[in-house]
């Protein structure tokens, strides 16, 4: 059964009918957990010794997921929504998303470029691969484009379409190709505005952000 995944897309729910571990004869290897969606699909066609951990995520419509080269890495936390998106990891690149993050339709994570760029004068090369870091509790919004580099600080936003290889701290905006901070200081809950128009944080149903504030920072109630 498991020769027979090789030639085929590999997906989670026959990764999860394997008992949630699979090892393939390249050295590749995914560890799912039994809450995880079945909407997740892996090529591994073109990789040798990668690895790819994934919690109990959920996903609407589909997650793609493509390794190149040798030793890539992704690391998807519990409790993260995605509605659409695909991640694609190149050689000794990893993606590491964090715990209770919210991503919208059609997201994009390239860690690299897939062809190399060099210097004109010195003939050096200038795109080495980054890795991508989404901290706990983040929302990347609907065509967000995450490349090589991007770090992602707990409790932010990156607003539609943004595009960015950049790295922001805590509980921002990021909006913008290239991204830049719109707004800082901001937490932000699931709560959908269509069931509810709160005026306060404290009003909404979801608090998970709490969670992931920094110690430094003390949260003010309504009074």
């Amino acid at each position: 059964y498991i020769d027979m995944l090789i030639d085929e897309k590999i997906t989670s729910k026959s990764v999860k009918i394997l008992g949630g571990k699979y090892k393939d004869k390249n050295g590749n290897s995914i560890c799912i957990s039994s809450q995880a969606s079945d909407k997740i699909f892996f090529d591994l066609k073109r990789s040798k010794n990668c690895s790819i951990v994934i919690g109990n995520v959920s996903v609407s419509e589909k997650l793609n997921i493509k390794m190149l080269g040798a030793g890539g890495k992704i690391f998807l936390d519990d409790n993260t929504s995605i509605f659409q998106m695909n991640i694609i990891v190149n050689s000794e690149g990893t993606v590491k998303i964090g715990k209770d993050c919210m991503i919208s339709h059609h997201v994009e994570l390239q860690q690299s470029d897939q062809h190399m760029i060099f210097d004109l004068y010195t003939g050096k090369r200038i795109n080495y691969p980054k890795d991508i870091l989404v901290g706990n509790h983040v929302w990347l919004g609907r065509e967000c484009q995450l490349l090589g580099g991007a770090n992602i600080g707990d409790n932010s936003i990156c607003g539609a379409r943004t595009v960015t290889s950049g790295k922001f701290p805590c509980n921002v905006i990021v909006a913008g190709a290239p991204g830049k901070i719109i707004r800082t200081g901001i937490i932000w809950a699931r709560d959908l505005i269509e069931n509810s128009n709160c005026d306060y944080f404290e009003q909404c149903s979801d608090k998970k952000a709490l969670d992931y504030i920094p110690d430094t920072i003390k949260f003010r109630e309504k009074h």
